[in-house]
């Protein structure tokens, strides 16, 4: 498949998925916070979001969508923001911004499931098959009896399942039963669309000439940075001005 495919493919695919998101947040409070981020506190530090993002078979298509919302909607201060972020020492995600997401609507796949997703399809594009890391966030931490900075992974007991919108009860330690969604189709599907994968040289040029369009004026360090991120110059590093 070419990239335009790809990317066409993976807007769809965000989309059906978000249905069921919204369909989540319907039916559990519990989630509430996460859909409010106060303080866009997994995308600050480097987390389990960051570990799904490495094993993104469709990263470069990922990027595409984000990259295309910083050239079309992004302002010149926006910009600047970015390429400061990116010449920071800080690990967070460098579309954070005063701690809320810039890119939202186009976030990648380890960013949209985090944390109130779960898998049941045995595969190694996520984390382990039916189990869950509990989120470790100031403001939803203390109702699962974690403190902040402390990630919990278990498999939960399932108690009932909803086949309409893919939602799965389940009780979870120290919590009374939540509901989550099973991603288990989604993450099929994503197996199924990036079996025999191939990324082209042609691809990779055609996402660094878009990132250095994106950038405006700090292009060529939006460039150097998406090079790094994808191991192509792994002997480069950014310093903080």
């Amino acid at each position: 498949m070419a990239i335009p495919d790809n990317i066409e493919w993976l807007r769809d695919f965000y989309a059906r998925f978000e249905e069921d998101v919204n369909a989540l947040h319907n039916a559990e409070r519990t989630w509430s916070a996460c859909k409010k981020c106060p303080d866009g506190y997994c995308c600050g530090k480097n987390s389990f979001i960051s570990l799904k993002r490495r094993s993104n078979p469709f990263i470069l298509e990922d990027w595409w969508l984000m990259l295309e919302q910083v050239r079309d909607s992004f302002s010149r201060e926006q910009k600047k923001m970015l390429a400061k972020n990116i010449i920071s020492t800080r690990n967070a995600c460098i579309f954070l911004f005063n701690g809320r997401c810039s890119v939202y609507r186009s976030r990648p796949w380890g960013s949209r499931i985090h944390p109130y997703s779960i898998n049941f399809f045995e595969n190694t594009l996520s984390f382990p098959t039916g189990k869950i890391a509990l989120p470790s966030c100031p403001s939803l931490a203390p109702g699962f009896g974690l403190k902040t900075d402390e990630e919990v992974i278990q498999n939960p007991q399932i108690l009932e399942k909803s086949g309409s919108n893919k939602l799965i009860l389940v009780k979870l330690r120290k919590h009374k039963p939540v509901w989550l969604l099973d991603i288990s189709t989604y993450v099929k599907e994503c197996e199924r669309r990036g079996t025999g994968r191939r990324v082209s040289i042609s691809e990779v040029e055609q996402l660094l000439q878009l990132a250095k369009q994106a950038g405006g004026d700090y292009g060529d360090l939006l460039r150097i940075y998406l090079e790094m991120v994808l191991g192509l110059r792994p002997d480069i590093r950014l310093e903080p001005a």
